[in-house]
Order: structure tokens, then sequence, then C-alpha cells
């Protein structure tokens, strides 16, 4: 009788471990596709990151150009202030 019940808790303990062993083995497999997805995540976002650095030095890079337009502008126009103030003074 010790030997039946013995026997029917080995069976059982066997019977969960391996379902232990299953849940843990699927467990697994979902995990390792997560981090799979989410490693593909990153580097989307990693790419797009990047794009975004390059597209804001190349608007750097306009907005320094512009910059220095408006700059020379500013002291072409201020040259020819001078100079019809100038032309003013010495018609008057």
């Amino acid at each position: 009788m010790k030997k039946n019940i013995l026997l029917i808790i080995s069976i059982l303990l066997f019977i969960v471990s391996f379902g232990i062993c299953g849940y843990l083995y699927y467990q697994n497999i979902t995990l390792e596709k997560d981090v799979k997805d989410n490693k593909t995540n990153i580097n989307k976002v990693q790419e797009k990151i990047d794009n975004d650095k390059k597209e804001i030095d190349e608007k750097e890079s306009e907005y320094e150009k512009l910059k220095e337009s408006v700059k020379e502008n500013l002291e072409e126009l201020n040259i020819w202030e001078e100079t019809k103030e100038n032309l003013k003074q010495s018609l008057s």
C-alpha cells in the first residue's frame, strides 16, 4: 500500500515538474520573441533619431547661412543709409 502511494505521489510530482518545465519553455519563447521585437523597435527609433539629427544639422547650417546673409545685407543697408545722409548734407 505504501509503495502504491509513493508511486502515485512520484508520478504526480513527475507530471507537475514536466508541466512546470513546459510552462517555463513557453515563457522563454515568448520572452525571446519580445526581446527580438524590442530590438527591432529600438533599431527603428535609433534610425529615426539619426535621421532627425541629420535634418537638424542641415537646418542649422541653412540658418547660419541665412544669418550671415542677413548680416551682410544689414551692413550694406547701413552703408547706403550713410551715403544717403552724406548726399543730403552735401546738397544742403
